[in-house]
């Protein structure tokens, strides 16, 4: 659903969250976003493992057009990554930026997503277990310091860790 930015794929984005809510009504989504900067650093290092991302990038310097053929050669709709690609930090926050007008772009049309930023989950990791549980409507007493720190640590793995 990250791609889900232009005209054409707004159906596709109420198909897909009206399925979601039949399958699971009672469900409540989060999306979870990081500092642009360290979004952009991580993607840049990731582009050094995946080849066709770094295809990407050496192209898109080129022109906008060859970061779409790019996108659009890996199966995602490249329409909202036509953008020339002017340093090696570009195209994270292109992703950045497609991800969270998909975001908000789900918000504006009525569904109940809501944003946790993940600084904030590391800093203050008590705090947040307490936001997130009041958010999923679940008793705030059941995780406790342990699960909140278990939380944390499964959150930091997953990120860092693949």
């Amino acid at each position: 659903m990250q791609y889900l930015v232009t005209h054409h794929n707004s159906l596709i984005t109420d198909v897909i969250a009206c399925m979601y809510r039949d399958l699971f009504p009672s469900s409540r989504c989060l999306f979870m976003y990081q500092d642009i900067v360290t979004v952009a650093k991580s993607f840049y290092r990731l582009s050094m493992a995946l080849p066709s991302i770094r295809l990407a990038n050496l192209l898109g310097y080129i022109s906008g057009r060859m970061t779409k053929i790019i996108v659009d050669s890996m199966g995602h709709d490249g329409s909202d990554f036509c953008v020339r690609l002017d340093n090696e930090l570009s195209a994270g926050v292109l992703l950045y930026a497609v991800i969270t007008g998909s975001y908000l772009d789900v918000r504006r049309r009525g569904f109940d997503v809501s944003a946790l930023r993940y600084e904030d989950l590391v800093a203050r990791p008590l705090d947040m277990c307490r936001v997130i549980l009041e958010f999923c409507h679940r008793p705030v007493s059941v995780t406790g310091r342990v699960g909140c720190q278990s939380l944390r640590r499964r959150f930091t793995e997953e990120l860092y860790c693949g």
